[in-house]
């Protein structure tokens, strides 16, 4: 378990569903930010001013690559976890119930829980490659 704040990010097309889940003893605060420059800039913004934050997110289709990037860009140190695993881990906890803020908190959860293995940037040319096989 760790003592930095983990934030949970439910990714989809428009919007960031997110959760920031403090150190014990602090209430979890909810918050929703656009899923273009701005809302990740703003995202970004406020994960700069906590030292220690890491972010949690499922894979999504492509829907997480721009709030990758930008947290690549910006030093934040994240996590991409395999849908299924998060899944499974929401089950493990007896969550029967699903909303994009649920979601949120279960991947804060699993983030605070779990080792944290920091996600590495692909490089461009798998990028182009997943791309691709995407297409066709």
């Amino acid at each position: 378990m760790t003592n930095n704040v983990c934030v949970g990010v439910d990714v989809s097309k428009n919007i960031l569903d997110t959760l920031f889940k403090y150190p014990a003893g602090q209430a979890a605060e909810q918050r929703s930010f656009s899923n273009a420059k701005t809302g990740r800039k703003k995202l970004i913004s406020r994960l700069s001013q906590m030292p220690g934050a890491h972010v949690v997110m499922e894979a999504t289709a492509s829907y997480h690559l721009g709030l990758m990037y930008d947290l690549n860009e910006a030093d934040i140190p994240f996590m991409v976890v395999n849908p299924f695993c998060a899944k499974a881990y929401g089950r493990s906890k007896n969550l029967r119930s699903k909303s994009d803020t649920i979601d949120a908190n279960t991947l804060a959860e699993f983030g605070s829980e779990r080792p944290f293995i920091p996600t590495q940037m692909p490089s461009d040319n798998q990028l182009k490659i997943r791309q691709l096989a995407s297409v066709i």
